[in-house]
C-alpha cells in the first residue's frame, strides 16, 4: 500500500507539471530566403527556448497559400 501512495504522489507532481508547463508557438512569414536576420532574430531564439526544456510548436505563416485557390494562384 506504501508503495501505491508514492505512486499516486508521482502521479499528482507530473500532473502539476503539466500544468505549469511552459508552451510556446511561434511562427514566421516565408519572404524569401533565409537570411543573417532569421538566424539572429527568430532561430536562435526558438533554439535557446528549447534547450531550455520548453515545449515549442513552429509554423510558417503563409497567408496567401491559405487564402487563394491552387488552381487561381497565378492569376
Amino acid at each position: 500500500m506504501h508503495g501505491e501512495i508514492k505512486g499516486e504522489k508521482k502521479e499528482e507532481e507530473k500532473e502539476k507539471n503539466k500544468e505549469n508547463e511552459v508552451r510556446v508557438l511561434s511562427g514566421m512569414r516565408p519572404t524569401g530566403s533565409l537570411h543573417i536576420g532569421h538566424l539572429r532574430s527568430v532561430l536562435e531564439i526558438w533554439k535557446n527556448l528549447q534547450d531550455e526544456g520548453k515545449r515549442c510548436f513552429y509554423l510558417v505563416a503563409d497567408l496567401h497559400a491559405l487564402t487563394t485557390e491552387w488552381d487561381n494562384s497565378k492569376k
